[in-house]
Protein backbone atom coordinates (compact mmCIF):
# COMPACT_ATOMS: atom_id res chain seq x y z
CA UNK A 1 0.00 0.00 0.00
CA UNK A 2 1.19 3.82 -0.69
CA UNK A 3 0.30 6.45 1.17
CA UNK A 4 -0.03 9.49 -0.09
CA UNK A 5 2.15 11.48 2.47
CA UNK A 6 4.76 8.87 2.39
CA UNK A 7 8.53 10.12 1.78
CA UNK A 8 9.91 10.68 -1.12
CA UNK A 9 13.18 8.49 -0.68
CA UNK A 10 10.94 5.84 -0.55
CA UNK A 11 10.76 3.10 -3.42
CA UNK A 12 7.76 5.02 -4.33
CA UNK A 13 9.00 8.39 -3.97
CA UNK A 14 11.83 7.44 -6.27
CA UNK A 15 9.06 5.97 -8.86
CA UNK A 16 7.08 8.98 -8.65
CA UNK A 17 10.15 11.58 -9.28
CA UNK A 18 10.95 9.16 -12.47
CA UNK A 19 7.19 9.02 -13.63
CA UNK A 20 7.14 13.35 -13.21
CA UNK A 21 10.65 14.03 -15.09
CA UNK A 22 9.08 11.51 -17.74
CA UNK A 23 5.76 13.17 -17.70
CA UNK A 24 7.45 16.55 -18.46
CA UNK A 25 10.38 15.37 -20.87
CA UNK A 26 7.81 16.61 -23.73
CA UNK A 27 10.31 15.94 -26.35
CA UNK A 28 11.45 12.33 -25.31
CA UNK A 29 15.33 12.86 -25.08
CA UNK A 30 15.61 12.02 -21.35
CA UNK A 31 16.59 15.50 -20.40
CA UNK A 32 14.85 18.52 -19.02
CA UNK A 33 15.22 21.55 -20.99
CA UNK A 34 14.28 24.84 -19.67
CA UNK A 35 11.08 25.19 -21.42
CA UNK A 36 10.06 21.73 -20.22
CA UNK A 37 11.34 22.48 -16.89
CA UNK A 38 9.15 26.15 -17.02
CA UNK A 39 6.36 24.09 -17.61
CA UNK A 40 6.76 21.86 -14.49
CA UNK A 41 6.83 25.00 -12.52
CA UNK A 42 4.32 26.48 -13.53
CA UNK A 43 1.96 23.15 -12.39
CA UNK A 44 3.95 23.60 -9.30
CA UNK A 45 1.93 26.50 -8.64
CA UNK A 46 -0.83 25.65 -9.89
CA UNK A 47 -0.52 23.24 -7.10
CA UNK A 48 0.26 25.84 -4.69
CA UNK A 49 -3.26 27.40 -5.10
CA UNK A 50 -1.95 29.42 -7.89
CA UNK A 51 -3.89 30.54 -11.06
CA UNK A 52 -3.13 28.59 -14.23
CA UNK A 53 -2.63 31.75 -16.48
CA UNK A 54 0.31 33.18 -14.47
CA UNK A 55 2.65 35.16 -15.85
CA UNK A 56 5.03 33.17 -18.53
CA UNK A 57 8.29 35.90 -17.14
CA UNK A 58 7.12 35.04 -13.59
CA UNK A 59 7.32 31.44 -14.13
CA UNK A 60 10.34 31.90 -16.12
CA UNK A 61 12.07 33.62 -13.22
CA UNK A 62 10.96 31.20 -10.30
CA UNK A 63 12.44 28.35 -12.65
CA UNK A 64 15.34 30.58 -12.77
CA UNK A 65 16.19 30.84 -9.31
CA UNK A 66 16.08 26.92 -8.74
CA UNK A 67 19.50 26.91 -11.81
CA UNK A 68 22.57 26.80 -9.74
CA UNK A 69 24.28 30.17 -10.44
CA UNK A 70 25.95 30.76 -13.76
CA UNK A 71 23.95 28.24 -15.25
CA UNK A 72 22.80 29.30 -18.60
CA UNK A 73 18.93 28.37 -19.31
CA UNK A 74 19.22 27.79 -22.72
CA UNK A 75 21.55 25.01 -22.03
CA UNK A 76 19.79 23.04 -19.03
CA UNK A 77 19.73 19.11 -19.74
CA UNK A 78 18.35 18.02 -15.97
CA UNK A 79 18.65 14.36 -16.16
CA UNK A 80 16.34 11.77 -14.25
CA UNK A 81 19.39 10.91 -11.76
CA UNK A 82 19.75 14.99 -11.10
CA UNK A 83 16.31 16.03 -10.79
CA UNK A 84 15.99 12.78 -8.53
CA UNK A 85 18.97 14.42 -6.82
CA UNK A 86 17.93 18.19 -6.53
CA UNK A 87 14.54 16.94 -5.00
CA UNK A 88 15.88 14.69 -2.10
CA UNK A 89 18.21 17.69 -1.58
CA UNK A 90 14.98 19.86 -1.74
CA UNK A 91 16.42 21.98 -4.02
CA UNK A 92 13.31 21.79 -6.46
CA UNK A 93 10.44 22.44 -3.96
CA UNK A 94 6.83 21.54 -4.33
CA UNK A 95 7.38 18.59 -6.73
CA UNK A 96 5.72 16.25 -3.85
CA UNK A 97 1.77 17.70 -4.78
CA UNK A 98 2.43 16.40 -8.55
CA UNK A 99 0.93 13.27 -9.43
CA UNK A 100 -0.23 11.82 -5.75
CA UNK A 101 -3.40 10.60 -4.90
CA UNK A 102 -5.29 12.27 -1.57
CA UNK A 103 -6.16 8.65 -0.53
CA UNK A 104 -3.99 5.69 0.09
CA UNK A 105 -4.16 3.63 -3.01
CA UNK A 106 -4.78 -0.18 -2.54
CA UNK A 107 -4.72 -2.54 0.27
CA UNK A 108 -8.27 -2.16 2.83
CA UNK A 109 -7.88 2.08 2.87
CA UNK A 110 -9.65 1.66 -0.58
CA UNK A 111 -12.99 2.25 -0.20
CA UNK A 112 -15.57 -0.89 -0.87
CA UNK A 113 -16.14 -0.67 -4.76
CA UNK A 114 -13.00 1.51 -5.86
Amino acid sequence: VHHPRANDRSSWGIQRLKYIHKVYDANKDGVLNFREFCTLVKHVRVSRGEKANADTVDVETEARSYLAPGVDASKLAISVDEFIVEVEKQRFRGTSALYRTKRPVGGPEQPPGA
